[in-house]
């Protein structure tokens, strides 16, 4: 219920949604001088558009599974974590829709190899899912950004894992830290690939644009590094608050966490 009013809050007096929707043509249409959206407010349409899409399938799938326990009918959680509390693509995926994810590692990636053609199957695995929900330009370069980003994060992790090197590090005081900063990219390599969904992949490109590339007579000198730094810092930290939630997690009998 909470959720529920939640939502109708966020449609009814932020504009978020309503910006992503027509962002095309707020990029690429309107006047600048009528109408521009500084890049730390594009920052937070991104932001803030993963976040209305969690609540929403998270509302859902709730009311779904209330409604199912009415007739002794114990539904799985589908969102096994925050959409805010995800580091990895490999984690975001296992607690994003796990009904669906356990039924794809099922009768898909199993069947086609498991982990031993991972990075043969991943891409396959992508289309098929974003084939499934519509069939149209913006799912495949949802799945595209996706299977790119999840196959290099599972090969630097494996090569990573592997080295002797990396395994005398471990216990540096900084290591941690390195670590946050590395998950810090991969966020932003996250929150870019999940908004194809909304973009497509030319309204990704112009949304990277107006972040990073904004018309120079609309912001302020040093605008756009002074934003990117702020949000790099709040990610950073967020990051080390999930290091200290998975070690909470593997104290009561979780996977141990490896940084």
């Amino acid at each position: 219920l909470g959720c529920a009013l939640g939502l109708e809050v966020v449609l009814h007096y932020g504009y978020y949604h309503a910006i992503s929707h027509n962002l095309d043509k707020i990029l690429n249409m309107f006047d600048k001088r009528v109408f521009f959206i500084p890049p730390w407010e594009m920052m937070l349409v991104g932001f803030f558009m993963l976040n209305f899409i969690y609540i929403k399938f998270l509302t859902i799938w709730r009311v779904s599974a209330s409604l199912a326990l009415t007739d002794g009918i114990q539904a799985p959680e589908n969102m096994r974590r925050c959409v805010n509390n995800n580091y990895t693509f490999s984690g975001f995926w296992r607690s994003w829709h796990s009904s669906l994810h356990a039924w794809i590692v099922r009768y898909v990636y199993i069947p086609l190899g498991g982990r031993s053609t991972q990075l043969l199957t991943v891409g396959p695995i992508f289309l098929f899912v974003g084939a499934w929900h519509d069939l149209e330009t913006r799912w495949l370069a949802w799945g595209s950004l996706n299977c790119v980003f999840f196959c290099a994060e599972s090969l630097l992790l494996s090569t990573l894992r592997s080295s002797k090197l990396v395994e005398g590090l471990r216990g540096a005081l900084w290591w941690r830290y390195l670590c946050a900063a590395c998950a810090v990219c991969n966020i932003l390599w996250l929150m870019l690939s999940n908004l194809a969904i909304l973009y497509g992949f030319q309204g990704s490109a112009d949304y990277v644009r107006a972040i990073w590339d904004p018309p120079s007579a609309y912001v302020g000198e040093g605008e756009v590094l002074r934003c990117t730094a702020v949000a790099c810092w709040l990610l950073f930290c967020g990051v080390l608050v999930m290091f200290w939630i998975r070690e909470c997690e593997a104290e009561r009998g979780g996977v141990k966490p490896r940084f």
